[in-house]
């Protein structure tokens, strides 16, 4: 059994993916031999007790391997061994770009070792260039890059509030198609924020169908995440029925201990859509705080307001955060805790994120490393 990716163990023996193996040592079946773990293979099957022989960065042989020898032998007695992860929702593009982060070690140290990138509206459609300065530059990860509505509808209208013209939205359809083309897996929206939020269904879907041509997914920090939730769902529904995209409703979850109770309705809905035939999956993550974001993206006044001169300096300020939500509170609102959608995470109709945010010199944020 041959596969490509390097593999991990569980409790941060996954720091394996960081050694460097020269030529194999003459006489040694493998570079790397781990042994006695209980090894999962992400296939759905049931875990068993084996060793991997690694040559490279291929993994050559699962088994029995006892009496194979290799330069670096790891006993993974009593822990898992599974693929690494992948990391369905982050915002660590600028961290890649980054020669102080492009290691992307935060990520690496938890066993991912591919992150989805260029979520919540923000992606740029770039992407051979963007691809070109990663690979100079080297990243520590795998990455997928999707392309942002928000930066397509700035590139086209800038931050007005109003439909775009034929032209802009010809536009919006073009730089979505050079971004397929350069390689982007899909089209990521963030309808909660700025300018996204201007943009009706009608405008997303016509943006989405290009992605439909080239066989991508749809994936949507969704219009709200709170008492609308449902609402917001079902509209993420409807781009997958009219479009034939596979679609995502990302970071899942019901901000505002009032709506909890909403959740439970908004996982009927995916369900629902499911057993009717679109293909819509959801990610969640393990926290029980909304993730921050900087008051600029959520509140947007005329530049003529004087009256607003001296709020909109203060939120020019990206320190000052708040949820993700209207509320005007600073720092973090509470979510459902992960215990009422069941039902969506098993199989294939859900997927783990972080939504972590880029290392940077000198600060420590306790979500860019898995920390709630």
């Amino acid at each position: 059994m041959v596969k490509k990716l390097a593999w991990s163990l569980c409790l941060f023996l996954s720091m394996v993916f960081l050694y460097s193996f020269g030529v194999r040592e003459q006489g040694k079946d493998f570079d790397l031999l781990v042994i006695n773990g209980k090894v999962i293979d992400g296939t759905g099957n049931p875990w068993f007790y084996g060793d991997i022989g690694i040559i490279g960065d291929t993994i050559a042989e699962v088994g029995d391997l006892k009496g194979k020898s290799a330069g670096t032998v790891i006993d993974a007695q009593g822990k898992a061994v599974c693929p690494c992860f992948i990391d369905m929702h982050t915002h660590c593009d600028s961290g890649l770009g980054a020669a102080s982060t492009n290691v992307n070690l935060n990520y690496l140290t938890q066993g991912v070792t591919a992150v989805v990138t260029g979520n919540c509206g923000s992606g740029t459609y770039k992407i051979a260039e963007t691809k070109a300065a990663w690979e100079k530059n080297g990243i520590g990860s795998n990455a997928v890059m999707l392309v942002g509505f928000g930066t397509l509808r700035t590139e086209a209208l800038g931050v007005e509030d109003r439909k775009p013209t034929p032209e802009e939205l010809d536009k919006m359809k073009t730089l979505m198609k050079q971004g397929m083309e350069e390689g982007a897996w899909g089209l990521s929206t963030g309808l909660q924020y700025i300018p996204d939020r201007y943009a009706d269904t009608e405008e997303v879907i016509a943006i989405t169908r290009i992605v439909r041509d080239y066989g991508g997914i749809y994936t949507s920090h969704q219009r709200d995440e709170e008492a609308h939730l449902v609402e917001a769902v079902e509209e993420t529904i409807r781009i997958g029925r009219e479009t034939g995209v596979r679609v995502n409703s990302a970071h899942f979850k019901c901000a505002g201990k009032d709506n909890w109770g909403i959740m439970e309705e908004a996982v009927k809905a995916i369900n629902k859509a499911r057993a009717e035939g679109v293909y819509i999956t959801a990610d969640m993550y393990p926290y029980d705080k909304a993730a921050t974001t900087p008051l600029l993206a959520i509140f947007n006044s005329p530049k003529d307001w004087e009256d607003f001169k001296g709020f909109k300096e203060k939120i020019q300020d990206e320190s000052i955060m708040i949820g993700n939500s209207f509320f005007c509170c600073a720092g973090e609102i509470s979510v459902q805790p992960q215990i009422s959608p069941p039902s969506i995470v098993k199989n294939d109709k859900s997927g783990a994120c972080t939504c972590q945010i880029k290392l940077e010199a000198g600060r420590n944020k306790p979500r860019s490393w898995g920390q709630g």
